[in-house]
């Protein structure tokens, strides 16, 4: 069945709420949707056995064993082919066993990534053993929607590394997105040049391990400021440097986002976030043995652009 795209939005509701299939979320069913033109599609590389729905009601196909193609990071990844008989958005069922699946580097068809709307429910259980996700969906320029758990049951991960970088039309993230992600050390560039407008308040409740923010939030033109509290569950955190990196949608920073945490390093944290029109706050006080190389350079619609010291305005600058 084909997905028009007025219904693709409520249908993809229905789909992430988890109550909605206790029997299935997190045993052997995943289901993402995506938009295929008329002809052939290939799937997501994946490491797969077992049914695959194609959501256009054509018969399912089994599959005793994917990897067919190619070696790529730790695990021997391939592709499934279905065509379409019209275009349109279609939502895809694997029924089996998962236990890998990216849309990213995928040198057989480069183009996936561009056909993935939507994540529809959690990994599930069969990928408890995966502990990199690294770019997992990275490059996925039409992908606006995912679901709340997403890892929950991905007991070994821990590296998100530019796992959503470049998902441009990514504006919004539910809930409990990283629960499960307690043993996650590595996020750099998570959020990198998405479309994000605002946080979840419990984005980082489930990422305890996290030491750095390195460019998570860079690039990203739509998000005006940040909620408050949003990084007090990162006891670790020691390093911001590029973490909003020409940030240019960001209109004001509170002196207490990162209150009481030990952060080392805000090397060009904010650099050009020319957005900013509100007095950036004290840092250079607040944490006086912290770098701040260039943490606030080209910022000069702040109040006090000036009257900040030269070592955290200008790069290269050392005290």
């Amino acid at each position: 069945m084909a997905y028009d795209n007025e219904s693709f939005l409520a249908g993809i509701a229905v789909g992430r709420n988890m109550e909605s299939w206790p029997a299935m979320e997190g045993n052997t069913i995943f289901r993402f949707t995506i938009h295929a033109a008329a002809g052939q599609w290939s799937t997501p590389s994946m490491v797969f056995s077992g049914m695959i729905d194609w959501g256009d009601g054509s018969r399912q196909t089994s599959f005793n064993n994917i990897p067919i193609g190619y070696n790529y990071d730790y695990a021997d990844r391939g592709q499934a082919n279905h065509t379409y008989a019209a275009e349109g958005n279609y939502q895809i069922t694997l029924n089996g066993k998962l236990l890998d699946w990216s849309t990213n580097k995928n040198p057989n068809n480069p183009g996936i990534n561009r056909t993935l709307l939507s994540i529809d429910m959690p990994f599930p259980r069969s990928m408890k053993d995966r502990k990199s996700f690294s770019s997992l969906v990275r490059y996925s320029t039409n992908l606006i929607s995912l679901p709340s758990g997403l890892f929950r049951y991905c007991e070994g991960i821990n590296n998100l590394y530019g796992a959503f970088w470049d998902c441009r039309a990514l504006a919004t993230l539910p809930p409990q997105l990283l629960l499960g992600c307690e043993n996650v050390t590595h996020i750099q560039q998570l959020f990198r040049r998405t479309a994000l407008i605002d946080l979840p308040e419990d984005l980082f409740i489930y990422t305890p391990n996290v030491e750095s923010l390195s460019f998570v939030f860079s690039h990203i033109t739509t998000m005006q400021r940040f909620p408050d509290g949003i990084f007090a569950p990162l006891t670790k955190l020691r390093e911001v440097d590029g973490m909003c990196w020409e940030n240019t949608g960001l209109v004001g920073i509170q002196r207490d986002l990162f209150a009481n945490l030990p952060v080392e390093n805000f090397g060009q944290a904010f650099w050009y976030c020319t957005g900013i029109v509100e007095d950036i706050p004290p840092y250079w006080t607040d944490f006086p043995n912290a770098d701040g190389n260039g943490c606030f350079e080209g910022c000069r619609n702040a109040p006090n652009y000036s009257s900040i010291p030269e070592v955290w305005r200008l790069f290269g600058i050392r005290p």
